[in-house]
């Protein structure tokens, strides 16, 4: 899980500072990789086949860019389906 973060983290072109897991016993692990631009954190459930992914980031990430990181999701996680909502938050200061 921190080298498919890693992986999306190269595809938006984010800066890794730190990363964090922790393996659930008798199984899933929750991760966060912190980069300069926010964070990507990923949850998982093998139990049912689940996992839940973030990725935060303060810089502006194209089209494009998110279309690479489901690919990258879909084949390292080995996922039938890949599914997701682009939201944009934070403070968007008007410019004068």
């Amino acid at each position: 899980s921190t080298s498919l973060m890693r992986e999306l983290a190269a595809a938006g072109n984010l800066t890794v500072l730190n990363e964090v897991s922790h393996q659930f016993t008798p199984q899933g692990v929750t991760a966060m990789l912190l980069v300069s631009e926010s964070h990507i954190a990923i949850h998982t459930w093998p139990e049912w086949g689940y996992a839940a992914l973030d990725v935060v980031s303060c810089k502006k990430l194209p089209k494009s860019t998110i279309e690479k990181m489901r690919e990258l999701t879909s084949r390292l996680l080995r996922c039938r389906e890949v599914s997701g909502d682009l939201t944009v938050r934070g403070f968007h200061p008007r410019r004068p």
